[in-house]
């Protein structure tokens, strides 16, 4: 069915009016950048050394990010999306950066306290394939294809690498439904059957991140050679609705099942969140004071406890890397990030608590230990 609704809702006509929440910063890692985060705060991405080449790493909220394992052979790895469970997907190259040559899909999955490393199948006969996407069914979305690009979109399973051919081009996004993103197509796993969602009127759109709902974050774009894109979210029953103004250098990165989404204006180094039901503000305006003078030069992720992962630097001391944006006053004992504090996060902790998992590194003191338990439990009987 076609959907030619369009709302234009410009950010700075909703900030005015709105207070901005007020956020606690962690800084990440000096030289981390973060891809995606996953509901408890942990995000993947990579660290690019002064010598050395590029190495995969999960933050877990504290200033140092945990280093993934290398299969033999390869020199370089990225790791580009991380589930609640903790499994990290990504890639590795026998160069110094995965994005200078060929590329390995990698998945790590959790084992006890740490990681190991799984090399995954490409198509046959690709030899640049990666893997962006991992949901908490263990399903593995990406793209395959060669170095000049045509990537196909891919599942991997148990037994290889799947094309995807209703998706036309690689996958981008999958949800805990089973549904995968690729541009403005949503390819249900279970059936096979696929939706193409049409842009809106004359213009054209892509989408970038995919909700539990089936709604994406992406990018509408004009015909215009002057200011051609805009940030957007599609939400189905409503249709696409514009979250700011056009440049030729932006686009909505991601968005969580409460509709909120992020975007950025790379030339400006401005960043913003919708807040659904508060308003649009720059994430600049978010940081509650005394915590340092930042700016934010890329996108950014956010998750369902609004949490916001993005790459900071801070003007005085030169710190460069990512940080973690957290509520004041967010919930420590919702250890899962499902909004409600009851036995399945108790579980989960003491779990992780048993394995040494850095994921239960309440403190972020960089150890797991009768600290963290004792800060977890004071939370969770007190119910927040």
């Amino acid at each position: 069915m076609k959907s030619f609704a369009i709302t234009l809702m410009l950010a700075a006509a909703t900030s005015a009016l709105a207070t901005p929440p007020q956020y606690e910063l962690r800084f990440l890692g000096q030289g981390f950048t973060g891809a995606r985060m996953n509901a408890r705060g942990h995000v993947a991405g990579w660290i690019v050394p002064a010598q050395g080449p590029t190495r995969a790493h999960v933050s877990f909220g504290g200033p140092t990010p945990v280093a993934l394992p290398m299969p033999g052979g390869y020199v370089s790895s990225a790791a580009y999306d991380i589930n609640d469970r903790g499994d990290a997907v990504g890639v590795v190259s026998m160069v110094s950066h995965p994005t200078l040559g060929s590329t390995t899909p990698v998945v790590w999955r959790r084992v006890g306290g740490g990681y190991v490393v799984q090399v995954l199948s490409p198509l046959q006969g690709d030899t640049v394939s990666y893997p962006v996407a991992i949901n908490n069914v263990g399903d593995i979305v990406g793209g395959s294809g060669g170095i000049f690009g045509n990537s196909r979109g891919v599942l991997w399973t148990d037994a290889g690498a799947v094309h995807l051919t209703a998706l036309g081009g690689a996958a981008g996004d999958v949800n805990d439904r089973r549904v995968v993103l690729a541009g403005l197509i949503l390819l249900d796993l279970d059936t096979m059957t696929s939706q193409t969602i049409d842009p809106p009127y004359q213009k054209m759109a892509g989408g970038a991140q995919l909700n539990l709902w089936g709604n994406f974050a992406g990018t509408v774009t004009s015909y215009s050679d002057s200011c051609a894109n805009f940030p957007a979210r599609y939400i189905h029953g409503t249709g696409w609705e514009i979250l700011g103004s056009c440049s030729n250098y932006t686009s909505a990165s991601a968005i969580n099942d409460h509709n909120d989404v992020t975007s950025y204006y790379s030339l400006s180094y401005a960043a913003w969140v919708r807040l659904e039901g508060e308003g649009d503000f720059a994430i600049a305006s978010l940081v509650a004071p005394g915590q340092g003078a930042w700016y934010y030069p890329s996108s950014s992720h956010i998750n369902n406890r609004r949490q916001i992962s993005i790459a900071g630097v801070e003007m005085n001391t030169n710190q460069r890397g990512g940080v973690l944006l957290s509520p004041i006053g967010m919930c420590a004992a919702d250890y899962t990030g499902d909004g409600f504090v009851n036995g399945d996060d108790y579980d989960a902790f003491a779990e992780d608590f048993d394995e040494a998992w850095p994921g239960a590194d309440m403190n972020h003191d960089g150890f797991v230990n009768g600290d963290d338990y004792d800060a977890f439990s004071s939370a969770f009987d007190a119910g927040c």
